[in-house]
């Protein structure tokens, strides 16, 4: 009973406090580590079990689901670098549907992760825009849709999360870019409609035509 109230010295490397049951841990309780993290949380006839946060002397810091010990199910990682984690776990790493923000770039990544990358359907999204799309290589080329501060959209063929390849940009005004672009303002083969029905037909250079107008 007085372990609920008192750190208990369970060996030379750990200490804990909290409720027992038939002499393990048992309940709510907390651990304290030689390295001194620190264990807040529940347990299952010894183990971690249920939700628990670990706070680590570097800076980590989890927050979530365990089962038999480990970390699965749920949680919140706070990284040391400053990037945090939310999403489902599996020995405490990403792993199943999940969101990443990178502390140093703001950029957020949210989809599902396989033992810490993200595969498949993915969306990046930064202060400037969010991409939508199936990842592949962070600098390989992609397909997908760009939504931009400014509230254009594009959809087509992307390399660096720029407009690359064949695509259609969609402006908030209503005008309308279709072509093959060689980064986010040249476009070959280009066609621009606005909102009344005028159209160029040509290439863009800086997203100004440079061709044959037509009513």
């Amino acid at each position: 009973m007085l372990g609920r109230f008192y750190w208990h010295e369970h060996s030379a490397h750990l200490k804990y406090k909290g409720s027992w049951k038939n002499d393990v841990f048992h309940g709510k309780g907390q651990l304290k580590y030689s390295n001194g993290s620190l264990f807040k949380g529940t347990f299952q006839n010894g183990s971690k079990d249920g939700f628990g946060t670990i706070v680590s002397s570097s800076g980590y810091k989890y927050a979530g689901d365990w089962i038999s010990g480990k970390k699965n199910g749920f949680g919140k990682i706070n990284y040391k670098n400053g990037d945090i984690y939310t999403g489902q776990v599996v020995d405490g790493l990403r792993h199943g549907l999940g969101a990443l923000h990178i502390a140093s770039s703001g950029w957020k990544f949210k989809g599902i992760w396989t033992r810490e990358q993200i595969t498949g359907a993915v969306e990046i999204a930064t202060t400037e825009w969010t991409f939508m799309g199936k990842m592949t290589e962070i600098n390989a080329p992609m397909h997908g849709k760009m939504l931009y501060f400014d509230k254009s959209v594009y959809i087509g063929e992307i390399l660096g999360f720029q407009r690359y390849g064949q695509g259609i940009l969609t402006k908030r005004c209503g005008d309308c870019i279709s072509g093959i672009w060689s980064d986010d303002v040249n476009v070959e083969d280009a066609t621009r409609t606005d909102s009344q029905g005028v159209y160029w037909k040509g290439s863009l250079r800086n997203l100004k035509p440079e061709g044959v107008m037509h009513v």
